[in-house]
């Protein structure tokens, strides 16, 4: 894989995948916190106004409160949408906090993206101007995206064999990988931003993206 070029670009190459992540889970939380805290203020307040009765009014899509009416509230509808995405926040939410993701990586692994698929399309049915916030991300996902998978192969369904091997001095583990399958994985050069995703059946079923780092003595059938 290949951090996002527009990326690189834009941050004169000083911001790629690795310092992204840091950025991205900041402003994930950041989000997480404003919608709850929107969602609770607004659910208590409905609750404090109209009670019970009055709640099920403005946040579901029922018959108009007014009982010579027999319209679907479209306050009601909006605010319907509201209450979805703050459901499926807690899905999204709950993994992504660090001690559990650590235990279940592949749960948050799975969940992530298609809870935030969900949660930005019900936060963009609830208010549309969100769609200001949303759209430049996912287009930015998209031709990442799209530039991964039209660029090379972005994943292999061949196991390939490996050799780790703790640095010396260091907490590190290097692995090299060998390309024996002949799929094309290998590079002769490893510049900034170029990254592998690795799954190591033995160990769990989660991939996880790891720097490359091969000098050019090494055989072009190989990855380090």
């Amino acid at each position: 894989g290949r951090d996002p070029a527009w990326l690189l670009r834009a941050s004169g190459g000083h911001l790629g995948y690795a310092e992204a992540v840091p950025i991205h889970r900041t402003a994930g939380w950041w989000c997480a916190g404003q919608s709850a805290l929107h969602s609770v203020a607004y659910l208590l307040f409905y609750l404090q106004v109209d009670g019970w009765a009055g709640l099920w009014h403005y946040c579901f899509p029922t018959v108009a409160y007014l009982s010579d009416s027999t319209s679907i509230n479209s306050l009601g509808l909006v605010n319907f949408f509201g209450v979805v995405a703050f459901i499926a926040l807690i899905p999204l939410a709950i993994p992504a906090w660090p001690p559990l993701r650590r235990r279940v990586y592949q749960v948050f692994q799975r969940l992530h993206v298609a809870g935030a698929a969900v949660f930005v399309l019900c936060c963009a049915m609830h208010d549309l101007p969100i769609l200001l916030f949303a759209v430049p991300g996912l287009a930015a996902w998209y031709v990442e995206w799209r530039g991964r998978a039209g660029g090379g192969r972005c994943c292999s369904p061949h196991r390939l064999h490996a050799t780790a091997k703790l640095l010396p001095g260091t907490s590190w583990v290097e692995l090299t990988i060998a390309d024996g399958a002949g799929i094309g994985l290998s590079s002769r050069e490893a510049p900034r931003g170029q990254w592998v995703s690795l799954r190591v059946p033995a160990l769990s079923r989660e991939s996880h993206p790891l720097s490359l780092s091969m000098p050019a003595s090494r055989s072009p059938r190989e990855l380090s």
